[in-house]
């Protein structure tokens, strides 16, 4: 399906309560489908569709990381560290302007790494483990706010984003720690290149 047909992206979220988005995995050689994300807001401020929740990345603001700045804030400057976090950067805004001119309600999450379990010392440091990501998107959908970013992480002692912003505007409140799973995590593995200087 080609959402960047607007048509086709009304009649695809026409009956949706609440419509997640996400523009594209960071795969080398992938260009984000910009137009995408401008077409799925638009659509869904058209049909009426009442929120839209933006699965954004840690990439938007990965410059930080990479400088190793502590209790990052998502109302921050946003500071990308590749081009798939220009995108997402991208995503975010096209929300604020949706959110700012139309009735639609856009919460964007800056989502770390999401899987089974953490992966390399990147992954202690801003893991979303599976409960905690259905937690949090729950959250999302359910908290009465206009438009907000937030970082989508678990409770992780090496943690470097402040989340106390999605405690209190969303009531995600995560649960696990990568730490705990630290004895066993393959610290070999490289956190992705843009976080070890590649442009």
């Amino acid at each position: 399906m080609d959402l960047q047909v607007l048509s086709i992206a009304k009649s695809t979220v026409s009956k949706m309560g609440t419509l997640f988005s996400n523009s594209c995995p960071p795969f080398p050689g992938v260009t984000p489908p910009t137009r995408r994300v401008h077409s799925v807001m638009a659509a869904a401020s058209a049909a009426g569709t009442p929120k839209v929740v933006f699965a954004s990345s840690c990439h938007a603001s990965g410059l930080y990381d990479v400088d190793r700045v502590s209790n990052v804030d998502p109302s921050w400057p946003a500071r990308p560290c590749c081009p798939y976090g220009v995108s997402k950067v991208y995503g975010e805004t096209v929300g604020r302007y949706f959110a700012e001119r139309t009735d639609l309600r856009v919460v964007n999450l800056r989502i770390g790494l999401a899987w089974t379990r953490p992966l390399g010392a990147l992954g202690l440091q801003v893991w979303l483990s599976p409960d905690d990501m259905a937690a949090l998107f729950t959250a999302a959908v359910r908290a009465d706010i206009r438009y907000g970013t937030y970082f989508a992480a678990s409770a992780n002692t090496r943690l470097t984003w402040d989340l106390t912003p999605g405690m209190r505007d969303l009531g995600f409140f995560p649960k696990d720690n990568a730490e705990d799973l630290a004895h066993e995590t393959d610290l070999s593995i490289e956190g992705p290149e843009c976080y070890r200087g590649a442009v």
